[in-house]
């Protein structure tokens, strides 16, 4: 009786250790932010890449950013890159919204594979390709802002899955480097700001639109097939904004967090849930 009693209490003390860190939110320092007042599309922080322009909108009152492609006999496309990245578990938040068919894109924790950098090769025309087909760069990319469709996709693409772009169809390739996907909250309210949330707790990503949550997932870097696996953004990186197709995206209330130092310590699988903690 007093051994089973043992075992019993044994397996009580277990459950706690494991669950009550899942009580605890994660703690986030605000270590970068950008709201474009007195900004400049020169910012030395910044890098522009792709054929497109960008300019600050509404400066009188409440000045954002606006980032236009242009149409054209070829497809084009704009991105534009925070040139610091931020390192650990991280918090992005920010608002946008987009002109009808634009097709925009976060990209996020993204890190070089060989270089110190994204930013030691520049890839001037900023097609899909550039990024997704080259084993030198690792990203999430978001779609965040997407009328063509009903769905929008969260992916895992270049680095370690690069082959996937260029041995697979399209269509498979959309497959084998998507990592989630979600109704389109801009498919039936086109033209209007939506406050995006998104969080990176060791392998766990959640995605909030205007406070609903869209995403929720565990990268376990084996999501597409053996040969295209790859490893966990885990890190946090850099980040940008890509805007393609004839149209614009707007940005503004750009907020970044850092992880503060852990105030205790946490077994491991429990950073993923703290993710969709407030």
């Amino acid at each position: 009786m007093k051994r089973n009693y043992l075992k019993y209490y044994i397996f009580v003390l277990i459950i706690q250790f494991y669950a009550i860190p899942c009580l605890y939110a994660q703690q986030w320092q605000l270590v970068y932010e950008e709201n474009f007042n007195n900004f400049s599309v020169r910012d030395p922080n910044w890098l522009f890449e792709g054929t497109g322009r960008l300019n600050v909108r509404d400066v009188s009152r409440n000045p954002y950013l606006r980032i236009t492609t242009e149409a054209g006999p070829v497809d084009k496309a704009t991105v534009f890159w925070y040139r610091k990245p931020f390192r650990g578990d991280v918090r992005y938040r920010f608002r946008a919204r987009a002109a009808n068919r634009t097709s925009a894109l976060f990209f996020f924790n993204a890190n070089p594979t060989q270089d110190d950098s994204i930013l030691d090769w520049v890839r001037p025309d900023a097609l899909y390709k550039r990024y997704a087909g080259d084993r030198r760069l690792a990203t999430y990319t978001l779609a965040i802002l997407r009328s063509t469709r009903s769905f929008c996709k969260l992916r895992h693409i270049g680095g370690d899955a690069y082959r996937a772009l260029s041995e697979l169809s399209y269509e498979d390739f959309q497959t084998e480097t998507i990592l989630q996907t979600y109704d389109s909250p801009f498919l039936h309210k086109p033209d209007r700001w939506f406050d995006f949330d998104v969080r990176v707790v060791e392998d766990g990503i959640t995605v909030r639109i205007d406070g609903k949550t869209e995403v929720s997932i565990v990268d376990t870097g084996n999501t597409g097939s053996a040969a295209y696996g790859w490893t966990p953004l885990t890190d946090g990186g850099w980040f940008a904004f890509r805007n393609s197709r004839p149209g614009y995206m707007d940005v503004d209330d750009i907020r970044v967090y850092e992880a503060k130092p852990a105030s205790r310590p946490k077994p491991p699988g429990q950073l993923s849930i703290e993710a969709i903690r407030p």
